[in-house]
């Protein structure tokens, strides 16, 4: 059966999430009403492709239009809404043989990348994967494609293996932290705007800038809690001193966006507490996105013992010149802080 590609409407919304509820490599940003919000704050235009064979959905590949120089530009995902990862996603495949995988996925990618190119028509397509790891389709399409890499646990084993896991320094700065009478909670629609002004704080220690909106942090926390998202926030004697929100889909839990420094190790206390939430509400897999590619953050998390999860990047241009330009437009983007990932 011939495999089609199509940009999605409001009518296919239903089908759109029914894909990304039963597909392996899918986050809660690739839901329809996510994409749309997602699409709001980055002004760009949302091109939702969905790949069919004949009358089956087999993938999804949400792409954001922007124009920026001259240049027609497609990101998954687009600037200022802090997300590192989305990408294309394949519907779940239980009962096919490994072959069949492999042809439908590297069909796929092939498929999406002559409709993008003949309909869409940009000068240039960026994207990262969230958890899809076979790259080969789009390699050989003619994209530069890297690996990038997430840290995951996958909560298979007793909570008490899962901690003794753990670098004996940091369960050491859990006890340091508890004894100091820090504390972690569940948050609310609140303390978004606390940790929101922390994150700020922290950045502009950095001399670096926030992008996002925190509207529409807010927005997404309207949308998606408490099934789909949940705050947790570190006290010190009633101030809140750090936190995470924590985002859900299916049986993967990940921490989404949390403050960068925190004193009397808050951070190690709140990683230990949200994981063990995650733990006991039932969830596989305990997620960090983001940071097991970054030096100077990887080495905090690999202390708790995450498995490394590799995935991948992908870019294509349309011309030598389009090359050229895309490349200033990036470099100034990292000058400028476009690019950020908040």
């Amino acid at each position: 059966m011939e495999i089609e590609v199509k940009i999605a409407s409001e009518d296919d919304a239903h089908s759109w999430d029914e894909i990304m509820g039963a597909s392996p490599q899918a986050t809660i940003f690739h839901t329809w009403k996510c994409l749309k919000i997602i699409e709001n704050y980055s002004r760009t235009k949302l091109y939702p492709l969905i790949i069919q064979k004949g009358d089956v959905p087999i993938g999804c590949f949400p792409v954001f239009y922007q124009k920026k120089l001259w240049m027609k530009l497609l990101f998954s995902p687009p600037p200022h809404v802090a997300l590192s990862r989305l990408g294309p996603v394949m519907a779940e495949y239980n009962g096919l043989i490994p072959n069949k995988i492999e042809s439908n996925t590297i069909n796929l990618q092939q498929k999406v990348d002559n409709f993008v190119f003949s309909e869409i028509n940009p000068d240039y397509l960026s994207f990262s994967s969230a958890f899809l790891q076979d790259s080969r389709g789009f390699k050989w399409a003619g994209y530069y494609v890297e690996p990038t890499y997430n840290y995951t646990h996958f909560l298979n084993e007793e909570l008490d293996v899962i901690w003794s896991n753990i670098k004996k320094k940091s369960r050491d700065d859990i006890k340091r932290a508890q004894k100091k009478g820090l504390s972690v909670r569940e948050g609310n629609k609140e303390d978004i705007l606390i940790l929101y002004d922390l994150l700020v704080n922290r950045y502009d220690e950095q001399h670096r800038n926030v992008n996002v909106s925190v509207k529409y942090l807010l927005e997404l926390y309207e949308l998606l809690y408490p099934t789909n998202m949940r705050i947790f926030v570190v006290e010190n004697k009633g101030e809140i001193i750090s936190g995470n929100i924590e985002v859900y889909l299916k049986d993967r839990a990940i921490t989404w966006i949390g403050v960068p420094k925190a004193p009397d190790h808050a951070n190690d206390l709140l990683t230990w507490e949200c994981l063990k939430w995650a733990y006991h509400n039932g969830y596989k897999q305990y997620g960090i996105m983001g940071v097991a590619g970054t030096q100077r953050l990887y080495s905090f998390y690999s202390k708790f013992n995450p498995s490394l999860v590799v995935s991948f990047s992908a870019k294509k241009h349309s011309s030598q010149v389009s090359k050229w330009i895309s490349d200033f437009v990036e470099k100034s983007a990292k000058v400028r802080g476009w690019l950020n990932f908040v």
